[in-house]
């Protein structure tokens, strides 16, 4: 099952309540918290706000930085550096 939510706290309400009722026949084997884009990956995206308020992501390198991208991020078998 998965439970979605614009706010995660009401996603995990929705699954515990439902464990809940279901005890005795359901139980929960495993479950994974999570925002969906939480950080920009480019410059038209607008980075989402954590439960803190905290705009986490804000630094990381956007897709239209290739240059960044190729000297940052992807490792070059010529050079051997990873970043």
């Amino acid at each position: 099952m998965q439970a979605c939510s614009n706010d995660p706290q009401v996603a995990v309400h929705a699954i515990r309540n439902l464990a809940r009722l279901g005890m005795g026949v359901v139980s929960i084997r495993w479950s994974q918290l999570g925002f969906g884009c939480t950080s920009s990956t480019s410059r038209d995206q607008a980075t989402a706000r954590n439960l803190f308020g905290f705009k986490d992501g804000t630094a990381n390198l956007k897709a239209e930085e290739t240059d960044l991208l190729r000297d940052q991020l992807w490792c070059s078998r010529a050079t051997g550096r990873t970043g």
